[in-house]
């Protein structure tokens, strides 16, 4: 059983800095992270770790991957995530991977149990052409003041739309999170990883590859 759920992996231009995401999959979560750690999730994004010069961490809260949009335990839908960020010390060659979801078994020493509610909390929403992604964002904008809305660089048609949170935010039912997901609807999108658009076309890829081994 693997630790985190690395996902959305891409390399700036320049190759220089790698940035993905890591979804607690169990009891493990992340602090500062270690030269090890980092080394081994590189590795299974098949990405050089050889030339890691530092890296930032940040916390956020997400359902994309969730398997349980309908418990009562807010941790179970609102998955515990980090944005990790690194830079390297030359430029790398990296491709993201061709499965969405990669499996990583590292762990963080310098975690000391601590699970502290994430305070920004993150829809993903794939939408079915670009046009829907850029009609979508006025009106999002317009909901609240308080969302946040960036064009993913990881995957094309793709929005992270983040906002304040904290555990009373999770705890009262993430009201925005949820009334945004449902906007993202109207506009013809989806906000769980297993429903976006050529997810058939993946897993039809991974039946082939299964028969050919």
């Amino acid at each position: 059983m693997q630790n985190f759920t690395l996902w959305n992996a891409w390399a700036d231009a320049a190759g220089t800095t790698v940035t993905f995401f890591a979804t607690s999959a169990g009891f493990q979560r992340i602090n500062r992270g270690t030269p090890k750690m980092i080394g081994e999730m590189l590795k299974d994004l098949g990405c050089p770790n050889d030339q890691v010069k530092d890296w930032s961490v940040k916390a956020f809260a997400t359902d994309y991957l969730s398997d349980d949009l309908d418990t009562d335990d807010w941790r179970d839908r609102w998955n515990v995530s980090y944005e990790l960020k690194v830079r390297m010390n030359a430029a790398v060659k990296f491709s993201a991977p061709s499965e969405y979801l990669v499996d990583n078994l590292s762990g963080d020493k310098t975690w000391d149990g601590a699970e502290p509610a994430p305070d920004t909390c993150v829809v993903v929403a794939d939408f079915p052409t670009e046009a829907e992604r850029e009609r979508f964002e006025p009106r999002a904008q317009g909901k609240s003041k308080d969302l946040k809305i960036e064009k993913s660089a990881a995957h094309d048609r793709q929005a992270l739309i983040s906002m304040p949170a904290g555990e009373s935010f999770f705890k009262q039912g993430a009201r925005l999170a949820v009334t945004t997901e449902a906007l993202v609807h109207e506009f013809g999108g989806t906000t769980q990883w297993r429903d976006r658009f050529g997810h058939e076309e993946d897993s039809e890829e991974e039946d082939g590859e299964k028969e050919s081994v």
